[in-house]
């Protein structure tokens, strides 16, 4: 009997032996030093072990699987992913040595703000696209978004940066003012948001919640996650501030279960790489938690980063050839130092709190919960005080913009045929000499006034803002290949909206009237304390809140068996918007003060996609979209600083979205190639400016509301890595797009309800223009061609050396619409012009094509290992070879009818010539650091 039982057993066993594969092999620094506890493992099967002394692995696999991923892991140290085919016809598979190298400190890429917004009722400190630092590192072609192609503005796919969630402790941090989110809320915490990134890229699943269009960016600040220590660094730039200095602790969990950790930084500097920026900013985050039981946790984290950031200006090509791309004309010497007019400020803590339950490996619940609160602010020198004498309304002073048109040469040289060229010659060397905001000039002006008045002051927009979100999400796996994800939302803002002036610059008291209204009743900007004399710090202009409710519930189920997975998810918004006017305008004083009607978007989305494994090395994935969302606020109130009015018709914004990828990995290369097809359609565009030609010969300061836009995206992505002797990189990432207005949007224009408008066609301070003929006109979203190409060396004694060729092309000018609506072709009379000619208006009406450039950058790095303590720097060089390039531009508003552009376009000099943002030249980032 014992036999019998012995010969099954062995027959089973042999059998086992026969269905699996062994695989082994050793991790080491070198074959000489080995690594000890390496955790080797394969994820999608669950299987993990680690290393023995002797840097030695060994795990048994399935006989079913024709290829695994292996992961090495190792506190310190790159992680490493190893694609490996299975022979079938062997029991047993040696790997060999497999290095693993130090991990030294991330480059981080250069902070690059979108200067490129309008600051109208723009409180954000906004950030172009961020598609991940570290994350990104998993993608060639996302590390090349975020490190090679961002100081280009580049935007992935054409998408704006509102299409990106992005999450701080499962929080959802995009603002309702303009749908992005406020980075400087958590900036310079460089040292723990680098390490607590996941980054979801496109419309795939996410893990934290539905996500948008280009996916989402998550930071899970959790003590717990972070390694145990200490580290102290100190970096130099040119390029957005001079200094940073960061200090940061992470405790670890201790025996009673409690981690803690902590982090204060400082960045200051004069300038940047523009002139007259000035920076400050202080950050710190204190975070705690405390694990009850394997099971529950909680943690607290507090967070505080007061910035103040100067701002710079586009400039026209005849301003940028006398002073160049560093020029800054926003500043001038006030009592010795460096004062900026448009200054952004952001003092908006954030408290969060987050509890995670799970009672089994298969079933998670976390609530998170969080109150943020703030101050935000955009600064302005204004021109427009007044007083009132004899029953009317008289004030005003010139323009003190250093590059106003009147103080350029080009204004002097208008008339071709009576040039002044002494005036112009005059102009050119001001422009040259000075150029600066000249502040005591505009004190002693300020002090000559009648009556004490202020013409000159510096104001600031402010956005006070008081936001409790909550979320609750669900992860339930029925089994290892299957999961469901749901989660509930549930956002309250309340939002104050007011100006405040913060220096009268040598005048006594502000008059708190609208110097351009038609008489005294309408000039009062709030009619219930007329002719308000104010000081410094009262509100005045205007003052209002938003009060926004959301609430959300989404859900994914994702799939995986064999070499297929496939999932499905879906998302339904309801969100309320109602503003409450604190004045009572003159303009509308019966639709400005009070409560206004509240508008409801109900909004739903799907996705659906998959993947299929056509073998070990090549994998197809595919993923679908439809989104619907509710505009923002900027886009639903044409005018909220002074009237109720929501824009006529808005609708709620749709999204159509297919990619499809094809990946490519074997153990020295990895490929992924993906196509994308989209369509935008029913947004909305608000823009603000003073157009000259309206309805004639009219001018008015006009918002501008584009209805019904489309908007079309297609393209490639490319992303391509080998590896080389394990020491050498080399990488290359193409983006070849195509993004552009897809259809001919409605186009309508609100000003003051005066009898100039009226004339000009204006009812109630509103007309419709019809349709603006964008249609092929190519979107403002950077270059739509990006090459990147480049190589990087790791060694294994504790530094790298990487440098990068990138190109750039096809990025166009962002032109006004309403140039071409019907308004461009008729004069006051409403007939076409008698000179108009239709080969010339399709050359005035032509986007303009920026030049392509190339850019060179380099990064390294060095770091010193004494016992279990790091010493190291890094260095970020950005385009070395000092290129002159355009980021981005607009035409000026100015000029709106065939006569007046055609004018100004004969000029050599234009007067309105469309303004361009400039690139950096050289710039560079340099950290030391010390780790323990």
């Amino acid at each position: 009997m014992k036999q019998i039982v012995y010969l099954i057993f062995l027959c089973i066993f042999s059998n086992v032996i026969a269905q699996s594969v062994h695989i082994s092999g050793h991790v080491g620094v070198s074959e000489n030093d080995p690594l000890i506890g390496v955790v080797v493992s394969v994820d999608s099967l669950k299987i993990q072990t680690t290393t023995d002394t002797s840097g030695y692995f060994g795990f048994s696999v399935d006989r079913e699987f024709e290829s695994i991923e292996l992961t090495l892991r190792l506190e310190g140290y790159k992680t490493k992913i190893v694609p490996i085919d299975l022979d079938h016809s062997k029991a047993k598979i040696d790997l060999g040595f497999w290095l693993l190298f130090p991990e030294l400190d991330a480059v981080e890429p250069l902070e690059v703000f979108d200067l490129q917004s309008d600051d109208f009722n723009d409180l954000e400190d906004n950030r172009s696209q961020f598609l991940g630092a570290l994350q990104a590192r998993r993608s060639v072609f996302l590390e090349a978004a975020a490190f090679q192609f961002s100081s280009s503005f580049f935007s992935a796919r054409g998408l704006e940066s509102q299409q990106q969630e992005i999450r701080v402790n499962g929080i959802r941090m995009n603002a309702f003012d303009n749908g992005r989110a406020v980075w400087s809320s958590w900036g310079g915490l460089n040292d723990m948001t680098n390490k607590a990134q996941q980054t979801g890229f496109g419309i795939a699943p996410t893990g934290s919640g539905f996500g948008g269009v280009l996916g989402h960016t998550s930071f899970d600040l959790r003590p717990s996650n972070f390694r145990k220590g200490n580290k102290i660094s100190h970096a130099f730039s040119n390029a957005s501030y001079r200094f940073r200095t960061m200090v940061s602790h992470h405790s670890g969990l201790n025996s009673k279960q409690w981690a803690y950790s902590f982090l204060v930084s400082s960045r200051w500097g004069n300038q940047g790489y523009v002139t007259g920026t000035p920076y400050r900013s202080f950050s710190g985050a204190l975070l705690i938690e405390k694990k009850w039981n394997e099971n529950w946790s909680s943690w607290f984290t507090a967070i505080y980063t007061p910035t103040t950031r100067a701002r710079n200006a586009p400039l026209t090509e005849e301003v940028f050839k006398i002073r160049g791309k560093q020029y800054n004309p926003y500043w001038g010497i006030d009592d010795g130092k460096i004062r900026n007019a448009r200054v952004g400020k952001t003092k908006t803590p954030i408290l969060i709190f987050n509890q995670e339950w799970s009672p089994s490996d298969r079933l998670r619940f976390r609530l998170n919960t969080a109150y943020q609160f703030g101050l935000s602010s955009n600064s302005r020198l204004a021109y427009t005080g007044g007083s009132i004498q004899g029953g009317a309304v008289i004030g005003g002073a010139r323009n003190p913009d250093p590059v106003y048109y009147q103080n350029l040469p080009s204004y002097f040289l208008r008339d071709s045929n009576d040039p002044d060229l002494a005036s112009a010659y005059l102009a050119d060397q001001n422009l040259r000499s000075l150029g600066q905001i000249d502040w005591k000039s505009i004190r002693s002006s300020n002090e000559l006034s009648d009556q004490n008045d202020a013409r000159y002051f510096l104001y600031e927009d402010q956005k006070e803002e008081e936001r409790v979100s909550a979320s609750l999400s669900f992860l339930w796996k029925p089994s290892a290949s299957a999961q469901l994800q749901t989660e509930l939302i549930f956002i309250q803002s309340k939002a104050d909206y007011h100006a405040r002036p913060t220096d009268l610059l040598g005048a006594e008291q502000l008059l708190d009237i609208d110097l351009y209204a038609t008489d005294l009743d309408a000039a009062q900007n709030n009619i219930r304390t007329p002719n308000a004399a104010v000081g410094v710090g009262d509100q005045f202009q205007y003052a209002y809140r938003m009060d926004v409710q959301q609430q959300e519930v989404s859900f994914y189920w994702l799939k995986e068996t064999g070499g297929y997975s496939f999932y499905v998810g879906g998302r339904f918004n309801k969100t309320q918007y109602q503003r409450t006017g604190f004045f009572q305008n003159g303009g509308f004083p019966n639709d400005s003060f009070g409560e206004g009607m509240p508008i409801v978007f109900n909004s739903w989305s799907g996705k659906i996609g998959g993947s299929v494994a056509v073998n070990g090395r090549h994998r197809i994935f595919f993923n679908g979209l439809f989104s619907s969302q509710p505009p923002s606020l900027r886009n639903t109130f044409s005018n909220p600083r002074e009237q109720h009015r929501i824009i006529p018709n808005i609708e709620i914004e749709q999204t159509i979205f297919l990619t499809s990828k094809y990946h490519w990995q074997a153990s020295w290369f990895d490929l992924q190639l993906v196509a994308y097809w989209g369509v935008e359609q029913n947004g909305t565009q608000l823009g603000f400016y003073f157009a000259d030609g309206v309805g004639g010969d009219e001018a008015f300061f006009v918002q501008e509301v584009l209805q019904e836009v489309q908007k079309n995206h297609q393209g490639l992505e490319l992303g391509w890595k080998a590896t080389l002797a394990d020491v050498i990189q080399i990488k290359a990432a193409v983006a070849i797009g195509v993004h552009q207005y897809g259809n001919n949007p409605n186009l309508s224009l609100f000003t003051e309800p005066t009898a100039a408008s009226k004339t000009a066609g204006f009812e109630n301070g509103a007309q419709d223009f019809g349709t603006s003929q964008l249609r092929g006109y190519f979107l403002r979203s950077g270059p739509q061609q990006a090459y990147s190409f480049g190589f990087e060396y790791s060694d294994p004694a504790y530094w790298r050396i990487g440098i990068f060729g990138n190109y750039f092309a096809q990025n166009y000018l962002s032109p006004n619409p309403l140039r071409r609506t019907q308004n461009f072709l008729i004069d006051n009379d409403g007939v076409s012009f008698p000179e108009f000619d239709s080969t010339i208006a399709a050359q005035l009406l032509e986007q303009e094509r920026f030049p392509s450039y190339f850019l060179l950058n380099a990064t390294g790095g060095k770091s010193w290992k004494v016992k279990q303590h790091y010493f190291g720097f890094f260095i970020s060089l950005q385009n070395l070879l000092n290129t002159t390039y355009k980021t981005g531009g607009f035409e000026q508003g100015r000029n709106a009818n065939y006569r007046t552009v055609l004018e100004d376009n004969v000029r050599e000099l234009p007067l309105f010539a469309p303004k361009y943002w400039w690139g950096r030249g050289t710039t560079f980032f340099t950290s030391i650091y010390y780790r323990f």
